[in-house]
């Protein structure tokens, strides 16, 4: 999937606006960097102890959770981006969000681009 020349930086698109079907090619055309700013803003210096990811994947293959974590941090660089393992799969997940809806509209985003399999953990820091 070629995703040069797309940012997601650029114009927020509304799910109203326009179809997601008639522009598959930038996968992202729905990312509000809004969620960004949001869980950015959000965190205070005594941050709390869990949070909500997205886990985008589970594989075996450590080559293809690197290269789906490349792809997206090319898009989304300020995103952040966790590999876990726990025997015998590696985990990607996604973000860090204050709160489940933050976390719920990044999940919809991602299912309206394939990501069908991805879904919301609540996560501890360490």
């Amino acid at each position: 999937m070629d995703l040069s020349g797309y940012s997601p930086l650029d114009s927020f698109l509304s799910e109203k606006s326009q179809d997601s079907s008639s522009n598959k090619e930038n996968i992202w055309q729905f990312y509000d960097t809004e969620l960004i700013r949001n869980q950015k803003s959000t965190l205070k210096p005594s941050r709390p102890s869990s949070f909500y990811t997205i886990q985008i994947l589970i594989s075996d293959n450590l080559l293809e959770i690197d290269s789906l974590k490349k792809e997206i941090q090319s898009v989304i660089p300020e995103l952040k981006q966790f590999v876990l393992y726990e025997p015998p799969f590696y985990k990607l997940r996604l973000g860090e969000f204050q709160t489940r809806l933050q976390a719920n509209k990044f999940l919809n985003i991602l299912e309206k681009n394939g990501y069908i399999t991805s879904r919301i953990i609540t996560d501890r820091r360490k």
